[in-house]
């Protein structure tokens, strides 16, 4: 949450248009920050509703992370964001996405 409200260090921009599509939010370092090396963040987030995974509240709360991140639809929905093809793979770019799981819970993947 830090970083949302960082607007000395970085530009924010939700749903920019992108070469290959739409990203949800998008941070670009201010050009006066780019001499100290701050990288540039994307993230996509994702949400997976309980009833595909016919799963309810309590038992996915119960879950390990890694099996949560195991679930087929979970993994569909991290792959489905594919970003550094949507942006580019420079070096100074850092990319998430982070897929809600129902209300209960949170898995993401950087890449």
């Amino acid at each position: 949450m830090a970083y949302l409200y960082d607007d000395w260090n970085y530009i924010l921009q939700s749903e920019p248009e992108l070469g290959r599509g739409y990203a949800d939010l998008v941070m670009t370092v201010q050009p006066q920050s780019r001499p100290r090396g701050m990288c540039d963040l994307l993230i996509e987030f994702k949400y997976v509703k309980l009833a595909e995974l016919k799963l309810d509240g309590a038992t996915l709360r119960a879950m390990p992370y890694d099996e949560v991140v195991a679930l087929p639809a979970v993994q569909a929905a991290l792959d489905a964001a594919r970003l550094r093809q949507m942006i580019g793979a420079g070096e100074k770019l850092r990319c998430a996405v982070v897929v809600a799981v129902g209300f209960e819970r949170l898995v993401w993947r950087c890449q």
